[in-house]
């Protein structure tokens, strides 16, 4: 009887800690993650190495103890390969060997199978978990030789099941992972449930990409690194190194504060080392307090996450935004589940903001007190599409703490395709909730153009070789997923045009009775000129001088028109280049 409720006792303390290091005893919810993979025959040509294993290998190693996760694989059929439950050492164990079952052998697509089955139980919200659903596939939804089939299968995942775990409160991340993927219900799965899209063309950046998308998921605090150096702190009692290998490269060691230097092969025995193709997995268990350096090539992709009782917390972002958006920024420090509020420790600490565009080096932002221990800024206009990272760090005296957030930054809420024979207006996929979109558009000057909504939301209208040269306003309304509104107007230029006339003979003059009559400048008729006769070599010479004229000017006019098209399609599309500019 004792040993029983021992052994109960154990294990109920065993999950306490468990849910301490996720943040539930802290009044967190519970990150509860559920991992979709397509297997169809497709991915022998988009990952014929099979790089989809060590990506989920990196995503099962870096899910903190403590949270929910379960791994599906379809094709024509759906298999849970790992059952859906707490995450334990014993769950990381069984993930890390069915990552190696994984094959390209399915026959179909089945995506609406696979997402129903991974998304049970998740019929309403629930306040104590996170719910997140990653799905990976490389092509289009396919359950059916019959084309009707497979429409009808991808209308219910975008008008039952999208909506349906949206009330859930479920975010849909979504990786395609080749060009012929069907992006567009991807980005609208992401998109409109606040989840993460991911275009994938080149199979080796898999893992990072697995990276991004749990830093989504499962948010966790992590020490900054600086020229391969980082900061442990007391309040550290447990430490993961993610780092990135280039093919060839030597392998890692680790240098500990106190001059000890690990390898994978020379380590103590409470050191957790995996060690996969492009990356190194290092759990290190109550790490000494100090500087430590890690001897590889640096790559700003290298994470040092932590479990601490001293966390950097901040307000969530939208995963998209618009260009022009000046997103908000807000962060705060955590002891055990707690705000810290005290104006002498607050007083060391400087929050800032690393902010990088697409492309371009990082921008610091500093973030000023508000009371209550938050400290907020606004950041800057942004103006370019793309992806933007931002790195959130309270950095002080004695600790550094940073999180990693990236936003999705779109151009415009529409493409607007204006062609010479019509009109086709594009929404965003996922961008605006679609019973919101409405879309107009007229001549300038002139009047309205009927646009009629089509499949997939695009609006079209049809132009006539009346409408070529004029130009047209487009305007778009409609609300975001959060309930703003939002609204576009462009104006575009039709291309085409009549040409002006091209020079020639001109037309014969009229007398005043309308009758054609050929006439010099005082109204005397010409008396006509004798013929020639037809057989004199005189007369072949003259009709064969006309003929070469007749020809030369005909050849000279085509090519006179053909410059002047050319010129007006340069032109037309010279002037769009620069209205987008605008």
């Amino acid at each position: 009887m004792r040993d029983g409720t021992a052994r109960r006792l154990g294990a109920a303390a065993l999950a306490a800690v468990c849910l301490w290091a996720n943040g539930a005893l802290a009044g967190e919810p519970v990150t509860d993650l559920r991992v979709v993979i397509d297997v169809s025959g497709s991915m022998k040509r988009n990952d014929p190495r099979n790089l989809r294993a060590p990506a989920l290998r990196l995503l099962v190693g870096l899910l903190p103890e403590g949270t929910r996760a379960g791994v599906w694989t379809f094709g024509r059929y759906v298999n849970m390969n790992v059952r859906h439950g707490p995450v334990t050492a014993a769950w990381k164990a069984r993930a890390r060997r069915e990552a190696a079952r994984i094959h390209s052998r399915g026959l179909y697509t089945n995506m609406e199978e696979a997402l129903e089955k991974a998304a049970f139980g998740w019929t309403r919200p629930d306040p104590r978990y996170r719910r997140h659903l990653l799905l990976l596939t490389d092509g289009m939804v396919d359950i059916s030789r019959d084309p009707a089939a497979n429409r009808a299968s991808r209308r219910r995942i975008l008008q039952r099941l999208l909506p349906r775990l949206r009330r859930a409160g479920v975010k849909i991340h979504t990786i395609a992972l080749s060009p012929q993927a069907d992006a567009e219900l991807l980005a609208t799965l992401s998109r409109a449930s606040g989840g993460r899209f991911e275009q994938v063309n080149d199979v080796a950046g898999l893992q990072k990409v697995f990276l991004r998308l749990f830093e989504q998921a499962a948010p966790a605090d992590s020490l900054p690194i600086r020229g391969n150096r980082f900061q442990v702190d007391r309040a550290v009692t447990d430490m993961t190194l993610l780092v990135f290998r280039q093919p060839q490269a030597p392998p890692l060691r680790v240098h500990l504060p106190g001059g000890g230097v690990w390898t994978a092969e020379r380590h103590p025995d409470p050191v957790r080392w995996y060690r996969e193709k492009g990356y190194d997995l290092v759990t290190v268990p109550r790490p000494a307090a100090g500087q430590w350096t890690l001897e590889t090539a640096p790559d700003p992709d290298n994470r040092v996450l932590v479990l601490t009782n001293l966390r950097l917390k901040h307000a969530p972002l939208p995963a998209t935004l618009l260009a022009g958006d000046t997103p908000a920024l807000a962060a705060w420090l955590e002891q055990r589940g707690r705000t810290v509020t005290r104006a002498d420790f607050l007083r060391l600490v400087a929050f800032s903001a690393e902010h990088a565009p697409p492309g371009e080096r990082p921008r610091t932002v500093t973030l000023a007190r508000r009371g209550a221990g938050r400290h907020e800024a606004k950041l800057p206009p942004l103006r370019q599409a793309g992806m933007h990272e931002i790195a959130l760090i309270a950095r002080g005296p004695t600790f550094e703490r940073q999180r990693h957030l990236r936003v999705e930054v779109l151009d415009a809420p529409a493409r607007v395709e204006v062609r010479r024979d019509g009109i086709v207006v594009t929404p965003v996929p996922g961008l605006l909730a679609p019973d919101t979109v409405e879309a107009a558009a007229e001549l300038v000057p002139g009047g309205p153009l009927a646009l009629v909504r089509g499949e997939g939301g695009r609006f079209t209208a049809v132009l006539g070789p009346e409408h070529a040269g004029a130009r047209v306003q487009v305007r778009l309304s409609g609300r975001r997923h959060d309930g703003r509104t939002l609204e576009m107007s462009v104006e575009r230029r039709i291309p085409g045009g009549t040409p002006a006339p091209a020079p020639g003979p001109k037309e014969k003059e009229r007398d005043e009775d309308g009758k054609p009559g050929p006439k010099d400048s005082g109204g005397e008729a010409h008396p006509p000129k004798p013929e020639q006769e037809e057989g004199s070599p005189l007369g072949r010479v003259l009709m064969w001088v006309g003929l070469v004229n007749l020809l030369l000017a005909a050849a000279g006019a085509g090519g006179w028109l053909a410059w002047r098209r050319f010129g007006r399609r340069k032109s037309g599309a010279l002037e769009a280049e620069l209205e987008e500019d605008e």
